[in-house]
């Protein structure tokens, strides 16, 4: 008799258990879902949109260099005159002293000898020998100073003498350009020389911008709308409502004011208008999204 009441009294609570869990069911069945929109993975959407752009791009070449050093042949001057002790003789400058091309280095009974370059005062020497005393002057000429530097061979037909050469030195640019362009290629490389631009001394290094190539009309967009997959690019190109994903040929990518480009060789035209997607992940806890 006690097992049979038992038996009746766990039946009636599993009923009851049931009639509750249905009545909860029916007046929220939300409750007992999964929240899909939690666990699910984020959707693309649109994000930014730009037209392509058109202008002037340069296509730019960068290398290193050095002022030709350990060739005193090549740069180092000598102004000397010898005199007697009966001669009158002035000198002008220092050693170590900056002069102009023209100006007075010394004289002797009153003829002025003079540089005939821009260049340094290296030293200033006399040697007696016979009653007499030679006088010399070594000056480095700034004005026979170039640049040795390197090219990719692939590059070699895209220069020429009039070339624009940009040379930066200890942070300042200038302008400048080739002083010879070789002929021999040793590594895939081929040497060049470029007149030195400023003041400096052997062995300065210097990095070198050579502009290969100019575009007039060139199509480019901002790098962050390109995409890259299988080694090929692509964008987003808008088509009505819509947006198509079309194939790119790219070109020399550069940057403008703080912002980075990439030059499009062909698949768009300046009235096209591109866009790039962004993720999003929607959450049910508010109703807030994040993109990314």
């Amino acid at each position: 008799m006690m097992k049979k009441n038992v038996f009746l009294a766990v039946v009636m609570l599993a009923f009851t258990a049931a009639m509750v869990f249905s009545v909860v069911y029916l007046n929220n069945p939300s409750m007992f879902e999964k929240r899909k929109n939690e666990t699910a993975e984020p959707k693309k959407e649109i994000g930014a949109i730009t037209e392509v752009l058109s202008g002037e791009i340069k296509h730019i070449y960068e290398t290193e260099g050095r002022v030709v050093y350990g060739r005193p042949d090549l740069y180092l001057d000598v102004e000397s005159a010898v005199y007697s002790a009966n001669d009158n003789v002035e000198i002008f400058v220092e050693k170590g002293e900056d002069v102009e091309k023209g100006q007075a280095l010394f004289s002797v009974n009153g003829e002025a000898y003079l540089s005939g370059s821009t260049a340094k005062v290296i030293s200033i020497s006399r040697e007696e020998s016979d009653g007499e005393t030679a006088l010399a002057v070594l000056l480095l000429n700034y004005e026979k100073l170039v640049i040795s530097a390197e090219v990719d061979v692939s590059v070699y037909q895209k220069i020429n003498y009039s070339t624009p050469v940009q040379v930066t030195i200890d942070g300042e640019v200038y302008e400048s350009s080739f002083s010879e362009i070789g002929y021999e290629i040793s590594n895939g490389k081929i040497q060049v020389s470029i007149k030195a631009p400023c003041k400096c001394l052997p062995g300065t290094t210097a990095s070198i911008s050579l502009v290969t190539e100019t575009i007039d009309n060139g199509c480019y967009i901002p790098v962050r709308f390109l995409e890259k997959s299988n080694g090929k690019y692509y964008v987003l190109r808008k088509n009505g409502d819509a947006y198509d994903r079309v194939t790119v040929v790219v070109g020399e990518f550069f940057s403008h004011e703080g912002w980075d480009y990439v030059e499009i060789k062909s698949g768009l035209t300046p009235s096209d208008i591109v866009a790039f997607e962004k993720y999003v992940s929607q959450s049910t806890n508010g109703g807030s999204s994040i993109a990314y």
